[in-house]
């Protein structure tokens, strides 16, 4: 069965990535800032493990092998179509040096860690230096994977296949046209009350309120959990472990309240995933 083994492959490498996802929620949620450095060596390792398998000669022999087994199979097989994905996904990895992903990897986590530190402080001079550093670091990846009129097309390909900035300019013109003058009448038009808004709300009275509407929602708290953060996310281990986080203050109950259905929003496409999806391509 040499699709299944394929299927395997790629099973490992989303394994090792959802590992990747639980350290980086723990470093934004309850990790001690004393293990930044620590983690990101250790994002960085399994990030460099995950593309070193994902390039490598035996994922590319069950690919080669589930291709013969599928010659005869219809256009429209997802099996195929899985196999279409895994080679553009390879592709694109395979034209970034393995350098640049490592060290982005670990950049990421001790950059999160500065950025709080230096949001709390109001210090943007002190995180410029790493956000230079990153920034530089995606116009090598743009440079590296190529292609397009301008540096963010690769970039946003990634995300959006085919999608270009030329066309997200003229996307965001159009939206433009229509909101800019509904955003003129509504603040132009009698204002509603909001005093009632800033009065003090028990931040654990919140998230019951925030929870329980989520889950009316459809946010299963069986397969997520809420916790705190400074900027809120949502992330997801498979369909079966999905979190959410948001940011609380007792005084303005809408920031954390609303922050906390926008991710379970987010959770319930997770967690709606086919299960048949599940370690495959299509949820890496």
């Amino acid at each position: 069965m040499t699709y299944a083994r394929f299927q395997t492959e790629i099973a490992r490498i989303n394994d090792i990535i959802c590992a990747i996802n639980l350290l980086a929620w723990d470093s934004r949620t309850m990790m001690p800032p004393g293990g930044v450095d620590a983690r990101g060596h250790q994002v960085a390792t399994l990030t460099a493990l995950a593309r070193d398998m994902a390039t490598g000669d035996s994922l590319r022999r069950a690919m080669d092998g589930a291709r013969e087994e599928l010659a005869q199979a219809p256009k429209g097989d997802i099996r195929l179509r899985a196999l279409a994905q895994a080679e553009a996904e390879i592709g694109i990895l395979s034209r970034i040096p393995a350098r640049i992903i490592e060290d982005m990897a670990g950049l990421k986590t001790r950059a999160h860690s500065a950025w709080v530190a230096a949001r709390a402080a109001y210090d943007f001079a002190g995180f410029a230096p790493l956000l230079d550093r990153m920034m530089a670091m995606q116009r090598e990846v743009s440079a590296a994977i190529g292609g397009g009129a301008h540096p963010y097309d690769p970039m946003v390909g990634q995300f959006e296949p085919g999608m270009r900035l030329a066309e997200l300019r003229g996307l965001y013109d159009r939206l433009k046209t229509a909101l800019v003058p509904l955003i003129r009448r509504a603040t132009a038009a009698p204002q509603p009350r909001v005093d009632f808004l800033t009065q003090d709300f028990a931040i654990a009275q919140q998230k019951a309120f925030g929870l329980k509407i989520a889950q009316r929602m459809g946010y299963d708290l069986q397969r997520g959990r809420l916790d705190d953060t400074v900027h809120p996310f949502e992330i997801s281990f498979t369909r079966d472990d999905v979190r959410i986080t948001s940011r609380f203050r007792e005084a303005w109950a809408p920031g954390g309240i609303f922050a906390l259905w926008h991710e379970a929003g987010h959770g319930m496409y997770e967690q709606g995933v086919d299960p048949v999806h599940t370690r495959t391509i299509f949820t890496t």
